[in-house]
């Protein structure tokens, strides 16, 4: 930037390094310059779009989705909205916004990125318990691109839902053709194996598979860590009554919100909080904690089968 003070993608890069980091007002401060300086408001649309959720700015959101209409940011900025509209347990709200990337992709026949956003709806709508949707979401991203994103992506989800096999089959794909894929072979089909194990209720397998996705936890970006590696290591312990373990990992994600500021293990990192503190027997922390993803989910979608889950835990331990 003190180079070229027009270069774009230095503030867009800038802007995304300080949020990754928590530095939100950094963040705001490197924004609030590249608009004194009129870089083009599309450099900044995505971190503006991450600050307005950090705090909680709706109608500013919505003005960042309506200036992308029409331009070819547009499925980019709706799979945001996806995102964050999980995130806060509105479900009804992403899979609209989901829909409308589709089929914008559709359009501009970019099956790739379609395919992304269906593989990435699947894995957090299956995280939430659904089953059926997740199901149809997978289908329809291996219909439009079974790539190695798509197929890496739907390690988790299909896992959950009970298909191990076919996990396993791209697994063994994915592994044979990008041998040198570091992030690919440490990361997501390490996600992958682990929720299979999770599945088959082993969860000190599910442990050591996410072993090598360690030094990555913090990771962030297309391909990265994005918090899901910690998220399946504490369900991992949860699994294994191992409550000290499965706090550490919840902490670190809520230590670490910058990292990937829309995702929905931010918001589950309390449910999980509350589930690592009740297994040891410690109900005021597990109460306030609780307390603290209902107070985030409070205008959440009531049928979400993961929040009637939490409610019954909460109300059994009265």
């Amino acid at each position: 930037m003190r180079l070229d003070p027009h270069d774009n993608y230095a503030y867009q890069n800038l802007v995304d390094a300080y949020l990754t980091l928590n530095r939100f007002d950094e963040a705001q401060a490197v924004v609030n310059q590249a608009s004194a300086n009129k870089i083009a408001p599309r450099t900044t649309r995505f971190g503006r779009y991450q600050l307005a959720f950090l705090h909680g700015d709706e109608g500013a959101q919505q003005k960042i989705v309506a200036e992308g209409a029409g331009s070819l940011d547009e499925p980019l900025i709706l799979f945001q909205r996806m995102r964050g509209q999980i995130a806060l347990g509105h479900v009804h709200e992403a899979r609209a916004a989901a829909d409308r990337s589709v089929q914008l992709c559709r359009e501009h026949n970019n099956q790739e990125f379609a395919a992304i956003v269906r593989a990435v709806q699947a894995g957090q709508e299956a995280e939430l318990g659904y089953v059926s949707e997740p199901r149809q979401e997978s289908s329809e991203a291996l219909a439009l691109a079974p790539n190695r994103d798509t197929k890496s992506i739907l390690g988790m989800p299909l896992a959950r839902l009970g298909d191990a096999a076919r996990v396993q089959k791209f697994h063994d794909e994915l592994a044979a053709q990008y041998p040198t894929d570091t992030l690919l072979n440490k990361v997501s089909l390490a996600i992958g194996q682990a929720s299979i194990e999770l599945q088959r209720n082993q969860p000190q397998k599910a442990v050591a598979a996410l072993e090598s996705a360690t030094p990555y936890d913090l990771g962030s970006g297309p391909g990265g860590a994005n918090l899901i590696t910690l998220h399946v290591r504490g369900a991992a312990y949860l699994k294994a009554g191992d409550g000290s373990n499965a706090l550490l990992q919840y902490q670190k994600i809520l230590d670490h919100h910058g990292v990937d500021v829309l995702s929905v293990y931010y918001s589950l990192a309390r449910l999980g909080t509350a589930r690592a503190y009740t297994l040891q027997k410690d109900t005021t922390h597990a109460r306030t904690a609780y307390q603290d993803f209902f107070a985030a989910w409070k205008n959440a979608d009531p049928e979400i089968p993961l929040l009637k889950q939490a409610h019954s835990e909460y109300a059994a331990m009265h």
